[in-house]
């Protein structure tokens, strides 16, 4: 199990995640710290690790099918013990098993937010350390919880994109140039994508590329285009913007957006220019 009490800057008292509306108390006596996969607690007396992470399931239902499976992991593999808690908002479940070789029991609450993201807490530790001590630290974090709808960027929000993008051509393109030499190679690579946002919420997307090669003795040229269609969102998650894109054939891709110091458009980091637009 991972130790975080070496850890620089650990936290106590109360934290607050608004962009996932999500807050909750550590407990006297734990430390806490925000790791890669979820938010970690550890205690100087008690043995044991607490790990706090969200999820995005919105009914008991598929809480209670997400704590009847098994979790395996690297270095961890935990079986559900048969009985499970089922409340309108929260199911909990003790599971056992083994953690880096270790044989260890968890305890585990998964609490519903229908406003945005849920929380799963558990508490892990050597099987024959688990005591009331446990049980009682994991409910006050779970009692502590307060789970709400999270709260967007003021200055930069799927609402402003949505206001400032609808109607527009966000077009890249990316153009290279070989000259070659006597007797050499030259030849040409071109990128071109293009996603038409028509304010009626649907679009039309377009990307191809094109590559010529040239010689003394040869020369070729290959290229594709394709043309989609379907409906278009921008959603606010977690303090970031994303651009959706619902094709009419079933398939969903999103896009990262972010407005450059220059003033410009960045899907997933990649420059698009944005220009004018009349949709049929």
């Amino acid at each position: 199990m991972i130790n975080i009490l070496n850890a620089q800057q650990l936290q106590t008292g109360i934290v607050q995640y608004p962009e996932y509306g999500v807050q909750f108390t550590i407990p006297n006596g734990w430390f806490g710290k925000e790791m890669n996969d979820g938010y970690a607690m550890q205690s100087q007396t008690e043995t044991g690790l607490v790990m706090l992470i969200v999820n995005e399931l919105k009914t008991i239902n598929s809480l209670k099918e997400e704590f009847s499976k098994n979790i395996v992991e690297e270095g961890i593999s935990l079986t559900p013990e048969n009985n499970i808690e089922v409340k309108t908002n929260y199911v909990k479940r003790y599971y056992t098993g083994t953690a880096d070789g270790q044989a260890v029991k968890v305890l585990a609450y998964g609490c519903l937010n229908p406003n945005g993201y849920g929380v799963t807490a558990m508490i892990m530790t050597r099987t024959n350390d688990f005591s009331d001590v446990h049980k009682s630290t994991l409910l006050k974090i779970k009692n502590s919880l307060k789970l709400t709808k999270p709260k967007v960027n003021e200055s930069f929000n799927a609402s402003i994109c949505k206001r400032e993008l609808s109607g527009k051509r966000l077009k890249h393109e990316k153009n290279t140039f070989s000259p070659g030499g006597v007797g050499g190679l030259s030849g040409s690579y071109s990128v071109t994508r293009i996603i038409d946002l028509c304010a009626s919420g649907t679009f039309m997307y377009y990307g191809g590329s094109n590559v010529s090669v040239e010689s003394e003795n040869a020369h070729g040229y290959s290229g594709g285009t394709q043309d989609n269609q379907g409906e278009w969102e921008f959603k606010d998650e977690a303090g970031k913007v994303f651009l959706y894109l619902h094709y009419n054939n079933g398939e969903s891709r999103y896009y990262h957006v972010t407005y450059g110091e220059d003033g410009g458009t960045y899907l997933d980091n990649t420059r698009y220019y944005r220009l004018n637009l009349k949709c049929n």
